[in-house]
């Protein structure tokens, strides 16, 4: 699965407009990239709840669809490849919901497994043309924040609140290519070490982290994180009280608690522990060095034979 982006929809109308506007759309031709020069056509929309679905989120009553988009993508003609061969089949999903209050709902969001093109994919499909009617709604993602979670993997200070647990940096991706290394609380001190220090030194080039986690009745919650702000989950790999639910109901329910919950959460914690604070960079590196000192010359002082 690609990393999913969050949008919201400036307009005035409501989320049963919106479901209904991209649901009972006739176009089959979404458009031509004027950036990317890429033609997006045969478009295919399908609804796959009959009714609107709820969740409650944080005392929020949350309303919610779910729709996917299959189309034909088509490569920008290089006057030597037949159209057939720069043409193939594509589909991503669209998450819409919106929150309920008292008097009325709110603004309706859009969770999309597209990054780069999502805005223009968007605006196409709702046939908006003015400025800012849909705007990006952000997860900020730094390298700092990522070397912030290993560290609580790391000292081993990685339960928040009771109810969120990081279990294991699972890997990260880096300007070296190919290299993935796991950090878990339970894992061999010397591994933790090393493993830590590699992603010590890409600290600066940190792109991309996967964890493991759990939260209340979510046994494992597997997230890749990315400093384009996208957000990837691993649905084969969840673990919890939605795993009795259709594919695309777990799909959905989970980008919501991620999204609306999880992440928040992650984020505040890293805040009330100062964790966006440069020097927090270097007391952690310091603390990674001297352990590893302290093993080496536990190593020399035993023989190496030992």
């Amino acid at each position: 699965m690609s990393g999913t982006t969050r949008w919201v929809d400036n307009t005035d109308d409501s989320f049963e407009i919106i479901v209904a506007k991209i649901t009972s759309t006739t176009k089959t031709f979404l458009g031509i990239n004027a950036t990317t020069k890429i033609e997006y056509t045969d478009l295919a929309i399908n609804k796959l709840f009959n009714k609107y679905n709820e969740i409650e989120i944080n005392d929020k009553t949350i309303v919610y669809n779910l729709v996917n988009v299959t189309f034909s993508k088509i490569l920008p003609d290089d006057g030597k490849t037949s159209k057939e061969d720069r043409s193939t089949r594509k589909k991503c999903y669209i998450l819409i919901y919106s929150i309920k209050n008292e008097e009325d709902e709110s603004k309706v969001y859009y969770i999309i497994n597209k990054n780069s093109d999502a805005m223009w994919f968007l605006r196409q499909l709702m046939d908006y043309t003015g400025q800012n009617m849909i705007v990006e709604e952000k997860i900020q993602i730094t390298s700092q924040f990522i070397l912030w979670m290993i560290s609580k993997v790391y000292r081993k200070e990685n339960v928040f609140d009771d109810d969120l647990t990081i279990d294991t940096v699972i890997g990260f991706k880096g300007s070296t290519q190919g290299i993935t290394n796991t950090i878990n609380v339970s894992g061999d001190s010397v591994v933790n070490i090393l493993s830590t220090l590699s992603f010590i030194l890409e600290s600066k080039l940190l792109q991309q982290i996967a964890i493991r986690l759990k939260y209340g009745e979510h046994e494992n919650i597997e997230l890749k994180l990315d400093t384009k702000c996208t957000v990837d989950i691993d649905t084969k790999e969840y673990v919890g009280i939605f795993e009795d639910n259709s594919e695309y109901e777990m799909l959905a329910k989970l980008l919501l608690i991620i999204y609306m919950e999880i992440l928040p959460v992650i984020k505040e914690w890293c805040y009330d522990t100062d964790g966006f604070n440069p020097v927090y960079y270097k007391v952690f590196c310091e603390s990674v060095a001297e352990d590893l000192k302290a093993k080496i010359d536990t190593r020399i002082s035993n023989g190496f034979d030992a």
